[in-house]
């Protein structure tokens, strides 16, 4: 995949989900020339940065405030059905674990469909996984998902190849993550594969991400 000088993020919220899954974004963020420049990185390596517009999609719509854990919440900028989120219209879609005691909404699994119809980047983390699931886009896919879920997960959803020995894993356009922290491994693995190597090495560096093994150690 070309990332192209703007990167245009949806990040779907079906439900109240993990403050700390939606943190992975911020490393996108730092990937901005406009970061880098305010951290004083030489030019010639902040020029190849990429601006970033994240867009916050959730079914009450815009200036409405979507529950996050940990903090009062998001406030949303757009609905599954606007014309700027859809597909074609989006570089990556982000979608960060929501509570997985709830059945995700069909408008929101028809919108996941239809961005993998279109190999719309897609970054899911932890139970994230369940909305991936569910939408039948993880059949025939090689995925991960949170350990925790693990039986659940093969139970409910075996048309999956499901890997959970690793952190992430990328199947094409298709990119997944285990639990929580592992978020960050995820992008991470996508921004060194994506972005221009001394972007990345930066970003990495400064986060102090991506250094730990694919294979969980235990």
């Amino acid at each position: 995949m070309t990332v192209p000088q703007e990167v245009k993020i949806g990040m779907l919220l079906t439900d109240q989900v993990q403050l700390l899954d939606m943190a992975a974004v911020d490393l996108l963020q730092m990937a901005s020339p406009e970061y880098m420049r305010i951290v004083g990185v030489p030019e010639p390596v902040a020029s190849q940065g990429r601006s970033v517009k994240i867009l916050y999609i959730g079914k009450p719509g815009a200036a409405k405030v979507q529950e996050v854990t940990a903090t009062p919440g998001v406030c949303l900028t757009h609905t599954t059905a606007d014309s700027e989120v859809a597909p074609g219209n989006l570089d990556i879609l982000l979608i960060p674990g929501p509570d997985p005691n709830n059945t995700p909404a069909q408008e929101s699994l028809e919108f996941l469909r239809a961005h993998n119809e279109h190999k719309t980047t897609t970054l899911v983390i932890c139970t994230g996984a369940l909305l991936g699931a569910h939408s039948g886009i993880y059949n025939g896919r090689n995925v991960t998902g949170p350990r925790m879920l693990e039986p659940l997960l093969k139970e409910k959803f075996p048309d999956a190849h499901w890997d959970f020995s690793v952190r992430s894993v990328q199947d094409g356009h298709l990119w997944t993550a285990g639990g929580i922290t592992n978020g960050l491994d995820l992008v991470a693995s996508f921004i060194r594969a994506t972005y221009p190597k001394e972007v990345a090495e930066f970003v990495c560096s400064m986060a102090e991400v991506g250094d730990r093994p694919l294979k969980y150690e235990a």
